[in-house]
Formats: C-alpha cells, structure tokens, sequence
C-alpha cells in the first residue's frame, strides 16, 4: 500500500528557460531540439539505470537502507524533482547527481538553481505528493547561497537545507564525509552544491602525471582543462546577452567563481612545479 515517506527531496530548475523557448518557438537561434537536449540532463536517466543495477557507485561502502537508494527523479518542463532515501549513501549520491547536472548544464551555458530538503514526501517516479516536496519548492525561491545583498536575490546555486546539513555533519563514513566536502561549500551558514570545488580533483590528476615525469603532459591537461573553463564561461555571458538586469547578475555569480578557479589551478600548478623541481646538483670542484 502506498504511503508516505521520510526521504531527501531536491528540487532544480533551470533559469532563463523562458527566454529559451521563446527563441525556439520563432527559431532565432534555438531550436526544440535544443531544449530537448538540456532537459535531457535533468533526466538522470543512466544514472538511475546503474544506481538500479549495480546499486550506488559514488562511496558504495557508505549505510544504505536499499540498494537502489529508494532513488527516484521526476522531470516536468525545465525542473526536475529527485528524491532518495535518509541514508549517508543516499544522501552523497543525490548530490553527486544534482552535482552532475549543474556542472553539465554550466558546460552549456545554462545556470541552475534550487534546494535540496529532507521531508515527508510519496514518489514513485510519476507520481509526487506531500510536504517535503513544497518545503523543496519553496526553498528553491529563497535561496540565499553566495548572496551579496538584497538586490543579489535567489543565486543560481542549489542550496541544502539546514535539516540536511545536520544530517550531512552526522556522517560517520569517511569516504561519503570527504565527497561531500569536495562536492559542496559552506559559506556564511549556508551550503550548496557547489561545481567550482571540483576543479581541485582535476589539479590532482595533473599532480601524478607531473611527478611521474611527463612535464609536458602534465601541462597540456592543465591547457585543456583551463580552456574548458573558460569556454563555460564564455558560455554563461554569452547565455545572458540580451536578459535583463537580474539574469546578468545570476550569471556574474558563475562568472566570477570560473575565473577564481582558472586562477587557482593556474597558481597552484606553477606553486607545484616550483615544490617539486628538483635542487641544482653542486658542480664537482
């Protein structure tokens, strides 16, 4: 018998969705094709279909209650409504996954915004009832992530509620614990999904390919990586072209933690290749 249940409930949209349509229905630029190519990110079709199959594959080690994470995700227009079960794996493997569209869609120039709660809710994929999915709804129209002042209002960022930051700083798996860090931010009491802290993994990678010995690899995955960046950000300013006031300033938000994390990876990059040069050799006397 159906009943409702306590779970995590994430709500995202995607902004500037109107505008987009209505180029589309005239054909100036953008066409339905387009619009069926970004929603299909908020799908997580073959993310569920391995989730249903293999079970979690983002920290497997972590408590589950099922293996399939009670995982379900409902896409209607330009929003998704995803929700999973309370547990440390179903909590780090729904923010991977809202982490995935972001970061995806910010790839096309598309910015995201809305609230990831814990609540009572009944989902079964196509059907959506009870409180947890209005608490998702309404957290989404006042996200306060990153904010700058009253003018700055509802950032694109998909911000967590305090119910589950709570439960996130009650995880007792270290392996979900240190994910989450790298796929989230807490700045001024308040978190969000965050896709700018990734780019300390891609500095990673570089960092063994480095001290294998391959200089030059080394340096032309970071050339890749820098120009990827910059291009979503090229991307994000040229999606806002046009919009009004308050979407340029949505997109400044982006625009500004893409060039703070190009400048990082830059600066780092040079910082490690100072640390690890290796001493001059002393000349023989």
């Amino acid at each position: 018998m159906p009943e409702f249940q306590d779970k995590f409930i994430a709500f995202v949209d995607l902004l500037g969705f109107k505008e987009k349509i209505a180029l589309a229905e005239i054909g100036d630029g953008f066409s339905l094709e387009n619009i069926f190519e970004l929603t299909r990110e908020l799908e997580l079709t073959a993310f569920q279909e391995s989730l249903n199959e293999y079970g979690p594959s983002t920290c497997p080690g972590a408590n589950k209650l099922s293996s399939d994470l009670d995982f379900n995700v409902t896409q209607i227009s330009d929003c998704a409504i995803i929700s999973c079960e309370v547990s440390e794996a179903g909590l780090v493997n729904l923010v991977h996954a809202i982490f995935q569209i972001v970061f995806r869609l910010m790839q096309k120039g598309i910015l995201v915004r809305g609230c990831l709660t814990r609540g009572s809710v009944y989902h079964n994929g196509r059907h959506i009832f009870g409180s947890g999915y209005h608490k998702a709804l309404d957290g989404e129209r006042s996200v306060t992530f990153s904010s700058k002042n009253e003018q700055d209002k509802r950032p694109p960022f998909v911000e967590l509620s305090r119910e589950v930051v709570e439960y996130q700083n009650t995880i007792s798996d270290v392996q979900a614990r240190e994910t989450l860090a790298k796929l989230t931010l807490h700045r001024n009491s308040v978190s969000a999904v965050y896709p700018f802290n990734h780019m300390g993994l891609f500095l990673d990678s570089i960092r063994q390919v480095y001290l294998s010995g391959d200089v030059e690899e080394a340096q032309r995955r970071l050339i890749i990586i820098v120009e990827g960046l910059k291009n979503c950000r090229k991307l994000v300013e040229q999606g806002v072209d046009g919009a009004g006031e308050q979407e340029k300033r949505y997109a400044n938000h982006y625009v500004e933690c893409i060039s703070e994390a190009v400048e990082n990876l830059e600066t780092r990059f040079q910082e490690m290749k100072s640390f690890n040069e290796p001493y001059p050799q002393a000349k023989a006397t």
